[in-house]
């Protein structure tokens, strides 16, 4: 169940929501731009120290450039011994008061002049070719060990040859310099990008470096945060807070082309900005702190007395629902103090819904007992219905448990009863279903029930029976009750009824559980004759529930193709000639392998699935006949079996026409086999559906002719062209001379009627001869062939049929061929 909460204080919340989102949204708009001046600002130290770090090189190489300059141009006579010598006098003074560390001075073929070393650097070569390109002067950063600055200076002699003069001097000046103009800590280190990503090393600190600013740094270094690269120091640098001081880390690329991933690393004292910038922001947070607090309590004042009167208004609700009219009317609150509002309304629609409610639950306290009645008992008879039933019969297995004994059901159904209600009205069976229920009321004891379901249906519940024999002798007397006749106006009848008992002294078993035991168990009465009793047994439901599973395994096997057709030879008897086959129906589980026929066809026949079983087997039929003409044996016919319910089915023949219209088979090929029960109902229905069969050209074979009744009337209505004798009658006929004559007069009265006979189930040549000799035309049975699988009967048909006729067993012989053979 939900946890309750008031609407006002529902609507409370969702003001105070809106206002703390607001409040918080505002704040962290506030908050993020100043994070983003404070941020521009770090920006903006970066960006002066790069320009300033430009400006102190440009000052740098201008000052020594000029220097350079004047030395050469104003001497009178400048010539390649001139400049050498100019150089070597004034070398010391460039390592003194210009720090030059190193000066070369090569030819326009790069051939060297002058030294102040001994080496020619490779990079001093390719600076002064690239300024003998340009013509004009420049200078680039190589850093090794340390770094320096080279200036690559064209010089133009008298002579009109132009050299170059390259100078190498320190840093230090420069970061100096950078160092008192940004107070900033300096230095230049190399970094390997990669490395330095993965936090794997990847940096050098380059000399001069004192040692504790080197482990200052490398303290900086260490404090970074995990996912900070070195392009982004590069680009925007980064924010470092170590011992309670804060550091920005920027790094200036030296641009050096021969010697990359050199950076000018700047340090910047940012503590007191961070500082600033945490107060102002505690600032900001204090007062979105204030400001909401305000409004809350301003909310709280404005909202109290609307959330007080919509609490008192829903605290006076829940006495409706109590039916506490009286209390609710007692209670009142007063409205707004100006004006009225949606509470005042509420409050008298609620007063007003008060007074209904009070006059509608006097009339429904006084019709709840008459609905009660209506309710739990049958309004003809005055016994307890089916939901009185299940109520009590709950309470009488949920007493088990407390009370030992028995809980006994007697499912009683009326025989016969329906003929009463056809023969004399429903008049005459209302007052036979009241005498019912006197004379099973007289039987019981005051803690039973007798109750009645619906129809012609009673049941008797036994409470806290001590002995199972309790139930059968009631059974008794209710079976010694109804053999009395029952008198209505002057109408006298003889009824009986069956009964069906179900027990049990468990409480697990449920009320529905046992009312259906004790309705099989009657069900059981009623296959016996009726007029007599049985007790529910597990085999009763194990029937029922191999019926339901068979038929839902059967709906499986015909969507998976587990039916099949076994095909039994049918020969002429005259001259052994093949003239067909039957089909019968197989079916092969796929986990319990072959199906008997005699065991889901009597089950299925019964049920509305058995019509889609028939269609398969028609189209599969036809399927079969269009094989046989490919294969040269469209002379033969098949015979199929029909249950009632399918040829009596609407839809038959005009699915039956499809099929031979689409397939293109001879009709006559196509056999019908009914039984004569089949015929006997719906008798002239029957009749026009076996009319629509001969006018399409299909045979109609009457199967186990003899064994039902009336078998002669219809043989002159019914267009029947084969009439197959039963089984019982040929097995019998050598032994029992009743059943012989019987055979001899059937097919004796067939063949003056112009019909085919087909004798079936000869299992011995004695059989198969007798038979010949009484001019009986078509024989099947297990001696001429078992039934053969679809899938062998290609090969079945080459081995034993031989120019149109069956090979017969080898204790048969074989008549000479009369007439013509037969045709392929």
């Amino acid at each position: 169940m939900r946890p309750f909460l008031s609407l006002s204080w529902k609507l409370l919340g969702v003001l105070l929501a809106v206002m703390l989102s607001a409040s918080v949204t505002m704040t962290w708009l506030w908050l993020q731009r100043s994070a983003q001046e404070f941020a521009s600002q770090q920006q903006s130290i970066r960006d002066q120290s790069a320009r300033q770090y430009q400006l102190v090189n440009q000052m740098m190489r201008g000052r020594l450039e000029a220097w350079l300059e004047g030395l050469i141009h104003f001497q009178p006579n400048v010539k390649v011994d001139t400049l050498t010598q100019m150089l070597q006098s004034e070398w010391e003074f460039l390592q003194i008061n210009w720090q030059v560390n190193d000066i070369w001075l090569l030819s326009e073929g790069l051939q060297l002049r002058y030294s102040s070393t001994y080496s020619l650097p490779d990079y001093v070569l390719n600076g002064s070719q690239q300024a003998l390109q340009q013509q004009a002067s420049g200078t680039t950063v190589f850093c090794a060990s340390q770094c320096q600055q080279l200036l690559f200076m064209p010089v133009l002699t008298d002579d009109d040859a132009v050299h170059v003069l390259v100078a190498s001097f320190t840093l230090l000046d420069s970061l100096a310099f950078l160092h008192q103009s940004t107070q900033a800590q300096l230095a230049i280190v190399n970094i390997d990008p990669l490395k330095f990503d993965r936090r794997e090393g990847g940096i050098r600190f380059l000399q001069p470096l004192g040692s504790q600013l080197e482990q200052s740094l490398s303290a900086l270094l260490a404090a970074l945060e995990r996912d900070t690269s070195a392009q982004q120091l590069l680009s925007q640098g980064a924010k470092v807070s170590l011992n309670e001081q804060v550091r920005l880390l920027t790094l200036l690329d030296m641009q050096s082309a021969e010697s990359p991933h050199h950076y000018l690393m700047l340090v910047h004292d940012i503590t007191d900005e961070a500082a600033e910038l945490h107060d102002y922001q505690r600032k900001i947070i204090g007062v979105a702190v204030s400001v909401f607090s305000l409004l809350l309590i301003l909310l709280l004042v404005v909202t109290g007395r609307f959330r007080q009167r919509l609490m008192f208004i829903a605290s006076r609700l829940p006495l409706l629902a109590n039916r506490r009219f009286d209390v609710f009317q007692e209670r009142t609150v007063s409205g707004g103090r100006w004006f009225r509002d949606e509470l005042d309304t509420l409050q008298q629609a609620a007063a007003k819904l008060a007074d209904q409610l009070s006059s509608l639950d006097e009339q429904v306290n006084q019709r709840t007992q008459e609905l009660e009645r209506i309710a739990m008992y049958d309004e003809l008879t005055q016994l307890p219905n089916r939901n009185m039933l299940t109520y009590q019969l709950n309470d009488a297995i949920a007493s088990l448990s407390r009370l030992p004994g028995y809980v006994i059901l007697l499912f009683l159904d009326l025989d016969d009863f329906k003929k009463v209600n056809d023969s004399y009205g429903h008049d005459a069976g209302d007052q036979l279903l009241i005498e019912a229920s006197a004379r099973l009321s007289s039987v019981l004891r005051s803690t039973d029930m007798a109750c009645r379901l619906g129809g012609d249906e009673f049941v008797i519940l036994l409470r806290h029976v001590a002995h199972l024999e309790a139930g059968v002798l009631v059974a008794r007397k209710v079976l010694e009750r109804f053999k009395a006749p029952v008198r209505i106006g002057d109408a006298q009848f003889y009824v009986s009824c069956s009964i069906g008992l179900a027990i049990t002294d468990q409480t697990q078993c449920s009320s529905a559980e046992l009312i259906r035991y004790a309705d099989t168990a009657m069900y059981a009465a009623k296959r016996a004759g009726g007029n007599c009793y049985r007790l529910f047994d597990s085999a009763m439901s194990q029937q029922a529930l191999t019926k339901v599973a068979l038929e839902s395994e059967a709906r499986e096997a015909l969507l998976n193709n587990q039916f099949f057709f076994a095909l039994q030879p049918q020969v002429s008897m005259q001259d052994d000639a093949l003239t067909g086959f039957e089909a019968l129906l197989r079916w092969r589980h796929p986990d319990k392998g072959l199906i008997a026929p005699g065991t889901f066809i009597p089950v299925l026949e019964h049920t509305a699935f058995f019509v889609h079983v028939g269609y398969w087997v028609m189209e599969h039929a036809v399927g079969l006949l269009a094989m046989l003409r490919e294969w040269g044996y469209g002379h033969l016919t098949i015979a199929i079996n029909l249950s009632a319910s399918q040829f009596l089915d609407k839809a038959m023949i005009p699915r039956l026409r499809d099929l031979i219209n689409d397939s293109g088979i001879d009709p006559s090929r196509l056999e019908v086999e009914l039984t004569e029960s089949s015929l006997l109902h719906e008798t002239e229905q029957a009749l026009v559906i076996a009319d629509e069969l001969k006018l399409m050209g299909i045979k109609l074979a009457i199967d186990d002719f003899g064994t039902g009744y009336s078998s002669l009337s219809y043989l002159r209505n019914i267009p029947a062209e084969v009439i197959k004798i039963d089984r019982g009658f040929v097995q019998g006929m050598l032994e029992n001379e009743a059943d012989r004559h019987i055979v001899a007069a059937t097919i004796e009265l067939i063949n003056n009627l112009g019909l085919t006979v087909v004798a079936e189930g000869i299992e011995t040549a004695s059989q198969y001869d007798t038979l010949r000799r009484l001019n009986c035309d078509v024989g099947q049975g297990f001696w001429i062939a078992k039934p053969i699988a679809e899938t062998e009967l290609l090969s079945a048909l080459r081995q034993h049929c031989e120019k149109g006729y069956w090979k017969l067993p080898s204790d048969h012989i074989q008549r000479p061929l009369i007439g013509n053979q037969p045709k392929m």
